[in-house]
């Protein structure tokens, strides 16, 4: 009994699934390094602060660096140490203001980095933990929680409430297929769509545009929705 055979792709479709396929390994690499490289210059910025005196000036590089998350990055895991060390420095100094904006600073880092995971989420919760605790000393013109310990769970809740609205998984997914399929729509249509001659060739340039469009609508949804 012979077996069934696999369809294959023709030459100029295989073409253009291998050239789109690298084109969008392409376009991710240059952002991976990008962010990589800011993130990097951000920290050696900010150390160079911190090496001056100018905590609060290098409070905001840390936090630059952490925003600009990428997995296996390193230097946000040494932006974070330098922001978790500062803060426990001006707590132990007695400088509550300066700590917490440190701690501040981790929260929104890593919230602002998250995808469908969040990194570092120890962090963020020791982080989360120290910014009730600072905020619940100094209360608000409205009290809306009685005393220190109610302010203090207060705040904790609404920072826990802010850490588990994780993006979706789904809609995560639906933005990265759509990038990839506005992409080789693209590509397809600047390939395929004309003749030698630069004419449109219609039935394959509507197919490719019919591509582009709804790859870009679900871009822009997954990105709204994630």
């Amino acid at each position: 009994m012979k077996g069934l055979s696999r369809p294959r792709l023709s030459g100029p479709t295989a073409q253009l699934v291998g050239r789109a396929s690298l084109l969008v390994a392409a376009v991710l690499a240059v952002l991976a390094v990008r962010v990589v490289v800011g993130s990097h210059d951000e920290l050696r910025v900010a150390e160079r602060l911190r090496a001056r005196g100018d905590v609060d000036s290098a409070v905001v590089h840390y936090r630059r660096a952490v925003r600009l998350y990428a997995p296996g990055n390193p230097y946000v895991s040494d932006a974070l140490d330098g922001l978790v060390g500062l803060a426990r420095a001006a707590e132990a100094a007695g400088e509550p203001a300066r700590a917490l904006a440190a701690w501040r600073a981790v929260h929104a880092g890593l919230l602002a980095g998250r995808s469908f995971y969040l990194p570092h989420r120890d962090v963020l919760i020791q982080a989360d933990a120290r910014i009730a605790a600072l905020t619940a000393v100094d209360p608000p013109p409205v009290d809306v929680a009685h005393g220190e310990a109610g302010r203090r769970r207060a705040y904790l809740s609404e920072l826990e409430r802010a850490r588990g609205s994780d993006p979706s998984v789904l809609w995560t997914l639906v933005l990265l297929a759509g990038f990839i399929a506005w992409v080789g729509g693209a590509l397809g249509l600047a390939l395929r769509g004309m003749d030698l001659e630069g004419r449109l060739v219609p039935a394959v340039a509507r197919h490719f545009a019919t591509i582009m469009f709804v790859g870009l609508v679900a871009f822009v949804a997954g990105l709204a929705l994630a």
